[in-house]
Protein backbone atom coordinates (compact mmCIF):
# COMPACT_ATOMS: atom_id res chain seq x y z
CA UNK A 1 0.00 0.00 0.00
CA UNK A 2 2.86 2.38 0.86
CA UNK A 3 4.53 1.64 -2.48
CA UNK A 4 1.29 2.35 -4.36
CA UNK A 5 0.89 5.63 -2.50
CA UNK A 6 4.48 6.65 -3.32
CA UNK A 7 3.98 5.82 -7.00
CA UNK A 8 0.71 7.75 -7.12
CA UNK A 9 2.40 10.73 -5.45
CA UNK A 10 5.31 10.67 -7.94
CA UNK A 11 2.86 10.48 -10.82
CA UNK A 12 0.89 13.49 -9.54
CA UNK A 13 4.07 15.54 -9.03
CA UNK A 14 5.24 14.70 -12.57
CA UNK A 15 1.85 15.68 -13.99
CA UNK A 16 1.94 19.09 -12.27
CA UNK A 17 5.56 19.63 -13.31
CA UNK A 18 4.71 18.90 -16.96
CA UNK A 19 2.03 21.59 -16.89
CA UNK A 20 4.47 24.12 -15.40
CA UNK A 21 7.34 23.22 -17.74
CA UNK A 22 5.23 23.28 -20.92
CA UNK A 23 4.84 27.05 -20.55
CA UNK A 24 8.55 27.57 -19.91
CA UNK A 25 11.24 28.72 -22.28
CA UNK A 26 14.87 29.34 -21.43
CA UNK A 27 17.59 31.41 -23.05
CA UNK A 28 21.19 30.31 -23.10
CA UNK A 29 23.91 32.69 -24.29
CA UNK A 30 26.91 31.23 -26.06
CA UNK A 31 29.84 32.51 -28.09
CA UNK A 32 29.31 31.97 -31.81
CA UNK A 33 31.29 32.44 -34.98
CA UNK A 34 30.31 32.85 -38.60
CA UNK A 35 27.04 31.31 -39.68
CA UNK A 36 25.78 30.95 -36.11
CA UNK A 37 28.08 28.04 -35.25
CA UNK A 38 28.93 27.89 -31.55
CA UNK A 39 32.50 27.73 -30.21
CA UNK A 40 31.44 24.69 -28.23
CA UNK A 41 27.95 23.41 -27.57
CA UNK A 42 24.94 23.63 -25.29
CA UNK A 43 24.59 20.40 -23.36
CA UNK A 44 22.14 18.84 -20.91
CA UNK A 45 23.98 20.32 -17.94
CA UNK A 46 23.60 23.84 -19.39
CA UNK A 47 19.86 23.35 -19.86
CA UNK A 48 19.51 21.92 -16.34
CA UNK A 49 21.38 24.91 -14.88
CA UNK A 50 19.19 27.37 -16.81
CA UNK A 51 16.05 25.62 -15.55
CA UNK A 52 17.39 25.80 -12.00
CA UNK A 53 17.58 29.61 -12.24
CA UNK A 54 13.83 29.53 -12.99
CA UNK A 55 13.10 27.36 -9.95
CA UNK A 56 12.98 23.93 -11.61
CA UNK A 57 15.21 21.20 -10.17
CA UNK A 58 15.56 18.92 -13.20
CA UNK A 59 18.23 16.23 -13.26
CA UNK A 60 20.24 16.57 -16.47
CA UNK A 61 19.74 12.87 -17.19
CA UNK A 62 16.01 13.48 -17.69
CA UNK A 63 16.74 15.92 -20.53
CA UNK A 64 16.49 14.16 -23.89
CA UNK A 65 19.02 15.55 -26.37
CA UNK A 66 19.90 13.49 -29.41
CA UNK A 67 23.07 15.56 -29.69
CA UNK A 68 24.51 18.72 -28.19
CA UNK A 69 23.18 22.00 -29.60
CA UNK A 70 25.95 23.51 -31.76
CA UNK A 71 24.19 26.40 -33.54
CA UNK A 72 22.23 29.51 -32.61
CA UNK A 73 18.48 29.05 -32.81
CA UNK A 74 15.36 27.84 -31.06
CA UNK A 75 15.07 24.18 -30.12
CA UNK A 76 12.30 22.02 -28.71
CA UNK A 77 13.82 19.93 -25.93
CA UNK A 78 12.02 16.99 -24.34
CA UNK A 79 12.26 16.29 -20.62
CA UNK A 80 11.12 12.81 -19.59
CA UNK A 81 9.81 13.28 -16.06
CA UNK A 82 8.02 9.98 -15.61
CA UNK A 83 7.40 6.91 -17.76
CA UNK A 84 3.95 8.34 -18.55
CA UNK A 85 4.81 12.06 -18.74
CA UNK A 86 7.20 14.20 -20.69
CA UNK A 87 7.39 17.95 -21.18
CA UNK A 88 8.68 19.91 -24.16
CA UNK A 89 10.35 23.26 -23.51
CA UNK A 90 11.74 25.91 -25.86
CA UNK A 91 15.47 26.51 -25.61
CA UNK A 92 16.70 29.72 -27.21
CA UNK A 93 20.42 29.67 -27.98
CA UNK A 94 21.51 33.27 -28.55
CA UNK A 95 24.83 34.93 -29.24
CA UNK A 96 26.68 36.13 -26.16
Amino acid sequence: AARDERLRSERERAEVLVINLESTSITISAKAGEGGKLFGSVQRSDISAALKTQGFEIDQHLIQLKKALRELGVYDVVIKLHPEFQATIKVWVVEE
